[in-house]
């Protein structure tokens, strides 16, 4: 399976992320650290991102560092 790389890492890490978003980057970090995007900046995020021409989704906010224990085509047999 493969593995999906964090929201954190498609922005070049916290710092550069965080300037994109206009958040501090303790807020990004603890958003990393807890691994979590709260609902209501999902929707920024993800604009952002895509406008940066970034390969973000909806789906790299919902679940910044991956979707946990995900099961792939290969694991339901």
């Amino acid at each position: 399976m493969e593995q999906q790389v964090s929201v954190f890492a498609l922005f070049g890490g916290i710092r550069p992320m965080a300037r994109a978003i206009g958040e501090n980057p303790s807020t990004v970090a603890a958003w990393k650290r807890v691994g979590r995007i709260p609902a209501e900046k999902q929707p920024h995020v993800l604009e952002v991102g895509q406008a940066l021409g970034l390969p973000i989704t909806a789906e790299h906010v919902v679940f910044p560092l991956g979707r946990p224990n995900a099961a792939g085509p290969d694991d339901l047999a």
